[in-house]
């Protein structure tokens, strides 16, 4: 798709599309893989609850990683995808928390390749301490 002769605005809406698709892919949320600890807790006390599934990465920045790819291969984009593409779900206080600064931006560690920060797809939640776990386990996602 990126290597092919489309406008800009067509392989952004589809790489737009695919976001979507590839982080719900088993479910927006009973389903999702990773979950707050607190969107667990308040699943379990009223399992109809609001709850938000939340691109762990903003797609905006996916995308934009996606088309700085030079002449990519389809294990490349797959590998970024499949790397950067994850979805947490949250409660809506926490999905606000992370928006007061990076609704769809990352930190700029996340960007510096001298920095600890650098691509870590988790960097949104350590520096807001929104603890997340794989839902089917109960494990810490990250530490």
């Amino acid at each position: 798709m990126l290597n092919a002769p489309l406008s800009y605005g067509t392989k952004f809406a589809v790489a737009s599309d695919i976001s979507w698709a590839w982080t719900e892919f088993d479910g927006k949320t009973v389903g999702c893989r990773y979950w707050s600890r607190r969107a667990v807790q308040a699943h379990a006390f009223d399992p109809k609850t609001k709850l938000i599934h939340e691109h762990v990465v903003p797609k905006s920045i996916v995308i934009r990683m996606l088309f700085e790819l030079k002449s990519p291969t389809n294990a490349e984009v797959f590998d970024l995808l499949d790397r950067f593409l994850v979805a947490v779900v949250v409660t809506p206080e926490e999905d606000r928390f992370l928006a007061r600064k990076h609704r769809s931006t990352m930190p700029s560690e996340f960007f510096d390749s001298n920095s600890d920060g650098f691509q870590d797809i988790w960097l949104r939640y350590r520096l807001t301490q929104i603890e997340v776990i794989e839902h089917a386990t109960g494990r810490e996602a990250y530490k």
